[in-house]
């Protein structure tokens, strides 16, 4: 049921972004499709909404570089972006950030409305360290060639979307908070990934593929987990994690190491129909209710504890 839900989220996207990018090309009636950062920094400074499509962004894009802005502390100046930021189909050729510095202070940013970057090729770095989202943050379909970062981000939207994202070189997600639910579903990874000390509502992995190391030790799961279909082919790292809601591990296919030691499950869990081609370890780790894991492949016996229960092995 919550994998439909996020197919028609998926769909409901792609409907609305074409019924835009018509409704934009006929509006505006433009043909120029190269640009400049600058061009964008105005409609910002102006407090006018950043709305574009199918346009090439030659240089490097800094929101930390709006004049809107106030001072946070002693090490710390906070750059306010008001208007909606909705890019479709573009291309960023050069880097994309939110931060920097400003005279020894650390300058970071507050989007206060949504984020938008659908379907979008970012060719340089991208760093987004630290942004506050007041609206909702979306990055479905893009592709990432470079090395990307959304270390300490806060994001308080209700639904947030990198499904079918793919990430070229190493993704840093490190601590984020999300106050919503967070959608990965069909995200690609191809170098290192880490999602360390995640905070998330409802999170969605589902036919997602880690084709290096993935890491989501000390992560807090508020809702429901699902990672059906997922695909590791590096180490899966899951220690110290905490899963309130239910958990879905359906159909996944471990080919190293799959960590779980000293994580929390406090509601039902599934690892049905799970291949595990390498150790699977859930030492220390407590289960409320005990896992279901049939049909599994393991190379060797799955020791399991169940709070106010004996020892359950699977074999």
């Amino acid at each position: 049921m919550k994998i439909m839900s996020a197919i028609n989220e998926k769909i409901k996207w792609i409907t609305l972004c074409l019924l835009f990018s018509f409704s934009f090309i006929s509006c505006k009636g433009e043909t120029k499709k190269e640009m400049y950062a600058s061009e964008i920094l105005k409609l910002i400074n102006k407090g006018e909404p950043v709305q574009f499509y199918n346009r090439i962004i030659l240089d490097d894009l800094d929101f930390s570089e709006a004049k809107d802005a106030h001072i946070l502390s002693v090490s710390y100046i906070q750059r306010v972006v008001r208007p909606n930021i909705f890019f479709i189909n573009c291309v960023f050729m050069g880097k994309v950030s939110a931060t920097g510095t400003y005279e020894k202070m650390k300058k970071v940013v507050s989007f206060e409305k949504n984020v938008t970057f659908f379907n979008c090729d970012f060719r340089g770095e991208v760093n987004f360290e630290n942004m506050i989202v007041r609206g909702e943050l979306n990055v479905a379909k893009s592709t990432f060639r470079s090395q990307t970062s959304f270390n300490h981000i806060t994001v308080f939207g209700e639904k947030n979307s990198f499904w079918e994202i793919t990430a070229e070189s190493s993704f840093d997600m490190v601590h984020p908070h999300f106050h919503g639910d967070v959608n990965f579903m069909d995200a690609k990874f191809h170098k290192y990934a880490s999602f360390q000390s995640m905070r998330v509502n409802t999170l969605q992995f589902s036919n997602a593929h880690f084709m290096k190391e993935v890491d989501f030790s000390n992560t807090i799961v508020q809702g429901n987990t699902f990672f059906n279909y997922a695909k590791f082919d590096g180490n899966a790292l899951f220690p110290f994690s905490k899963f309130f809601g239910d958990v879905d591990f359906l159909h996944n296919n471990y080919q190293a190491q799959c960590d779980f030691s000293s994580s929390f499950f406090y509601g039902q869990s599934r690892f049905n129909n799970t291949v595990f081609n390498a150790d699977a370890n859930f030492s220390g780790s407590v289960f409320v209710q005990s896992p279901e894991m049939e049909q599994i492949t393991s190379e060797k016996e799955i020791e399991i504890q169940v709070i106010e229960s004996q020892k359950v092995i699977f074999k």
